[in-house]
């Protein structure tokens, strides 16, 4: 039973489309959150610049920030989030039974970003072979 939700600053925004989150960037983030046995679960905002960690139990900020810098490689700057704003934030975020967990091999949202999905069809397939030619 999850006992509370922290919203956490982070440096996963796309460097190409700075408006939204780095997929390739933050699955391994996320796939490790996930698999952390303090951690529900854990979704990155659109934006790329913000986590909510649901917490399976309590620890105090210093062992929570330190749990995602180490989940970030180490040396990202990582800071929680003040109450006030993190309320704001944590709205903005879509509804948590519509997002696919991290464990599946996909994104936290919606499956794989545009730029990484596969053809669907034979059709798709060729179209995307006389493109690239």
């Amino acid at each position: 039973m999850p006992v509370s939700v922290g919203i956490y600053s982070v440096p996963l925004v796309c460097e190409a489309v700075p408006q939204i989150g780095c997929g390739c960037l933050a699955k391994p983030v996320l796939t490790q959150l996930g698999d952390h046995p303090d951690i529900a679960r854990a979704w990155l905002h659109h934006r790329g610049d913000v986590i909510a960690i649901e917490w399976l139990r309590e620890l105090d900020t210093d062992q929570q920030v330190g749990l995602l810098r180490a989940a970030l490689g180490g040396d990202s700057h990582v800071a929680l989030v003040a109450t006030a704003a993190a309320s704001a934030l944590l709205a903005s975020f879509p509804n948590p039974s519509a997002l696919v967990p991290a464990r599946d091999g996909r994104s936290a949202q919606s499956g794989r970003g545009a730029h990484h999905r596969r053809p669907s069809s034979p059709t798709a397939v060729a179209r995307t072979r006389s493109v690239a030619r």
